[in-house]
C-alpha cells in the first residue's frame, strides 16, 4: 500500500487496479436470411447493412446464423457492408455486435417457423432446415426481420464492466515508464467470439497505455491549429512500449440486456486502463499526476 516501496536497480515498481463500465445497448436493425437447397444440401445467405472495420463481424453474423438455423459454418454466406442492404446499427457506442447477431438470430428464428407453419407437419425431434424445406416443396426461401430492443430494457442500466491492473516500472533518473505487464478482466455477457473479443480488449489496453504515457494533443493558442499533426509528434505506443497483455472474460449470462445476452467490447477495452497505470505510478514514486499523460517532466 505504501508507495516507493518495491525497487529493481535503479526502477521503482508499482502496482495500480481500475475498474470500468460502459453502457450495453441494442440498436435497431433489419436483416434478410436467403435459403436455397439442393436435394438434402442447404445453403443460407444472411444479407443487411452492417459494417466491419477488422473487429469481427463477418465472424459473429455466420456464427449466429450457422447456430440457429443449425448448418455448418461453412454453408453460411454473409453480405454486409452495402447501404442497400437491409439498414442495420452502425459501428459505434459498442453497439454492432448485440444489434447485428440479435437481428440475424431474430430473421433465422422467422424463417424456420414460418417454414413450418407451411408444411402442416408434426415433429417429433425438431426438423432441420432440409426437412422443413423439403416438406414445404421449397428450393428457395427468404424472410425479413426488423429487429428492436425490447421496451422492457428502458427500466434498467445494462453495462459492460471491466478491471485493469497494471505493472509499471518508473526509471528513477529520467522518469521514463515501461508497463511490462497488464491485466483486463471483462464481464461483457456472451461473447460471440472468443479469438476477437480478446484481440478488441487488447487494442484497448494498448490505446489505454497510449493515453496514460505518450499522446496528447497540444493546439497553437494563437490560431487553434494542432501542433501534433503527425506520428512524428502525437507518439502512440508501439511494439517496445507495450508488454505483456492478458485478457480474461468473467462468465456472464444477462437476461435483460437482450435475447443473445450479448453486450459491446469495443469501447470497454480502454475505460479504466489509463486510471490503473496512473496509480501504479504512484503506488511506484508517490507521486499522484492527474493530468495526462504522465511524462518524465511530471515525475522528476
Amino acid at each position: 500500500m505504501e508507495p516507493r516501496q518495491i525497487r529493481n536497480g535503479e526502477y521503482l515498481i508499482g502496482y495500480g487496479v481500475a475498474a470500468g463500465a460502459y453502457p450495453a445497448r441494442q440498436q435497431p436493425t433489419s436483416a434478410i436470411v436467403k435459403l436455397t437447397r439442393t436435394g438434402e444440401d442447404v445453403n443460407a445467405s444472411v444479407e443487411l447493412a452492417a459494417s466491419d472495420l477488422g473487429t469481427g463481424t463477418h465472424t459473429i453474423i455466420a456464427q449466429t446464423a450457422a447456430e440457429t438455423l443449425n448448418l455448418p459454418l461453412t454453408k453460411v454466406g454473409v453480405k454486409i457492408g452495402d447501404s442497400s442492404l437491409p439498414p442495420a446499427a452502425g459501428s459505434v457506442g459498442s453497439v454492432g455486435a448485440a444489434s447485428f447477431c440479435n437481428a440475424v438470430s431474430e430473421v433465422c428464428i422467422q424463417a424456420k417457423n414460418e417454414l413450418q407453419a407451411k408444411t402442416n407437419r408434426s415433429w417429433f425431434a425438431e426438423p432441420t432446415i432440409a426437412q422443413l424445406m423439403t416438406a414445404a416443396n421449397l428450393n428457395e426461401y427468404q424472410t425479413r426481420v426488423d429487429a428492436k430492443p425490447s421496451p422492457e430494457v428502458a427500466k434498467y442500466s445494462c453495462h459492460a464492466f471491466n478491471a485493469n491492473f497494471s505493472e509499471v516500472w518508473v526509471h528513477e533518473p529520467t522518469g521514463m515508464i515501461k508497463v511490462p505487464r497488464h491485466v483486463a478482466v471483462t464481464g461483457a455477457g456472451r461473447i460471440m467470439n472468443a479469438k476477437t473479443a480478446r484481440s478488441q480488449i487488447i487494442g484497448g489496453c494498448v490505446w489505454g497505455i497510449g493515453m496514460a504515457l505518450t499522446e496528447e494533443s497540444i493546439l497553437d493558442p494563437r490560431w487553434g491549429n494542432f501542433v501534433t499533426r503527425s506520428f512524428a509528434d502525437y507518439h502512440i505506443p508501439v511494439n517496445l512500449d507495450v508488454g505483456t497483455i492478458d485478457v480474461e472474460f468473467i462468465p456472464e449470462e444477462d437476461t435483460i440486456v437482450n435475447k443473445l445476452g450479448v453486450k459491446g467490447v469495443g469501447e470497454v477495452g480502454i475505460v479504466g486502463v489509463a486510471a490503473a497505470i496512473t496509480n501504479a505510478v504512484f503506488n511506484a514514486t508517490g507521486k499522484r499526476v492527474r493530468q495526462l499523460p504522465i511524462t518524465p517532466d511530471k515525475l522528476l
